[in-house]
């Protein structure tokens, strides 16, 4: 079987082009919209450090020729996340290693990925505090399809807010002699909020909140965005909506109000009962007792 496959466009540039085997990072246009810094403008190189992780974490496809069949492997050898050090991604991207490090807490800011830091066993000596990147498939998502298409990021942008740096539980702020290997693993990213535009992530837990009420995209994004971002707001919006008694005409703004008034369940403890002619405290007496004293004097 010839598998030589001669392309002809008609331009000689393209035709060349078509003979090159060029493989690596992919960048979504969307993206120069929705990964920014505090100021609003594209982070290239947490968009780049991030190519290289979608990279890593796309499946690689085999043909069989015999068969026709085809399946997938992954690329990274470690079994659920991918395993990058501070110190890889300075002699790749070619940047210092606070670069490196403000980059991946951009990404962690967006909730589009999550560190862990674990300790390994090899052959010799257990090595702790090794990082591994997690990806989040449903934020990368809304970096890359649902916000651009619709224009929600057109000309906004995510802004990261420029004094709340998101820093894992067990990992120091950085240093000019910081580790990759830092302390043990962490099992939560740190809530990021801002009051300019709505974030991904939160967008993305909101959906699933609100999901059996029928809301459109649009209702959520209000809501979230009165919230300041804040899912634990919306979520105790969402219980005290489902403790109501009477009947709510227009669930989305009183959704809006619930999370902008911060809403609290009232206690429904009994108040405590007065005596109706006394304005002091009754004396409590053990009758028992008292019988059996007045019976024996």
């Amino acid at each position: 079987m010839n598998n030589n496959i001669t392309l002809r466009t008609g331009n000689p540039i393209v035709d060349e082009v078509a003979t090159l085997n060029i493989t690596g990072n992919v960048i979504p246009h969307a993206w120069y919209y929705t990964i920014v810094n505090e100021k609003g403008k594209v982070n290239y190189l947490a968009i780049n450090i991030l190519a290289d992780i979608v990279y890593w974490y796309r499946p690689t496809e085999h043909r069989d020729e015999t068969t026709l069949s085809v399946s997938y492997t992954k690329k990274f050898q470690d079994d659920d996340f991918l395993q990058r050090s501070y110190d890889q991604l300075m002699q790749l991207f070619n940047i210092t290693k606070k670069q490196a490090y403000d980059a991946i807490v951009a990404l962690e800011k967006l909730g589009v990925i999550k560190r862990h830091f674990r300790t390994i066993y090899t052959t010799s000596i257990p090595i702790a505090n090794v990082m591994f990147i997690e990806l989040i498939p449903e934020v990368l998502k809304e970096l890359t399809y649902s916000g651009f298409n619709k224009g929600v990021y057109k000309n906004v942008g995510t802004p990261l807010q420029k004094d709340k740096e998101v820093v894992t539980k067990t990992e120091p702020p950085y240093s000019e002699n910081v580790e990759t290997y830092t302390e043990n693993t962490s099992e939560s990213t740190p809530e990021y909020t801002t009051k300019t535009s709505t974030t991904p992530s939160v967008v993305v837990e909101a959906k699933r909140l609100f999901n059996n009420l029928g809301l459109s995209e649009s209702d959520i994004l209000s809501i979230v965005k009165a919230s300041d971002n804040n899912i634990t707001k919306c979520q105790t919006a969402k219980k005290l909506l489902a403790q109501q008694t009477t009947k709510i005409n227009n669930i989305v703004g009183w959704l809006i109000q619930a999370v902008k008034n911060n809403y609290q369940a009232v206690s429904q403890s009994p108040p405590a009962t007065k005596n109706s002619f006394h304005n002091f405290q009754q004396l409590e007496y053990d009758f028992d007792a008292l019988e059996h004293l007045l019976l024996n004097e």
